[in-house]
């Protein structure tokens, strides 16, 4: 018996501490019903608008998890913290190829100190990849065949912000291989002709031209135009 008080002792405490909120004082308002000596903790997270295996991704970037009493984790939460939790899921569709997504988080009350965090999303089209458009005249045919087929995608791949990222990082290590120059390298992604509403396409222009020698080992700064990935989303996004 004594060697299980402690543990007794131990559970009561953290039991009293995690239900502490049901017994803080209340101050009403009688126009709103405020109560603005508690504090309110998260009873349950309810997510629309996609899929159970995205439903799990989207509860781990939320700042706040429901209360679990065995857990002992009290569910709190921030309003503030919630716009944050908003542009984190916004992010993982775009970078999922879902540019015109919108993600909207509320608390919903149901009772003086709980809520519920209601995840609302309209995940829109899915941006697939259409056509590499080439312009360059600095490697030779042969050359250029062998870049091309480098850069072979599958069918309906899709488009996210890093496509270009990784594109660029192609050419770069071909063309280091191949001549004693860094080349002029311009990426730019456009929005297809072929593309309509519900089935965007994005096409990719790449640029090649002449660039400065190497000298040795090292190369001189190349200046390079292109659309990082957070610019081409910016420009897709807009559109």
């Amino acid at each position: 018996m004594h060697f299980l008080s402690p543990i007794i002792i131990f559970i009561s405490i953290n039991l009293s501490s995690f239900c502490s909120a049901d017994n803080l004082s209340e101050t009403h308002s009688n126009n709103n019903n405020v109560y603005p000596s508690k504090q309110l903790f998260v009873e349950d997270i309810k997510i629309t608008g996609t899929s159970d295996y995205e439903k799990n991704k989207i509860k781990s970037l939320l700042h706040c998890q429901p209360r679990n009493l065995w857990l002992f984790r009290k569910g709190d939460y921030s309003i503030e913290k919630l716009k944050d939790d908003e542009k984190k899921i916004q992010y993982y569709f775009i970078n999922s190829g879902f540019f015109d997504s919108i993600t909207k988080i509320s608390a919903d009350n149901i009772s003086p100190h709980r809520v519920n965090i209601n995840v609302n999303i309209i995940k829109g089209p899915e941006y697939k990849l259409g056509t590499i458009i080439w312009n360059q005249q600095l490697l030779s045919s042969n050359i250029f065949a062998r870049l091309k087929n480098k850069l072979t995608f599958p069918d309906n791949t899709v488009y996210t912000p890093g496509l270009t990222d990784i594109i660029r990082k192609e050419i770069n290590n071909f063309c280091v291989e191949i001549m004693p120059q860094q080349p002029d390298l311009t990426i730019m992604p456009i929005i297809s002709r072929e593309s309509e509403p519900c089935n965007p396409i994005v096409d990719i222009i790449i640029t090649l031209r002449k660039g400065y020698l190497k000298y040795g080992s090292s190369a001189l700064n190349t200046p390079t135009f292109s659309y990082p990935a957070s610019l081409a989303h910016e420009y897709l996004y807009s559109n």
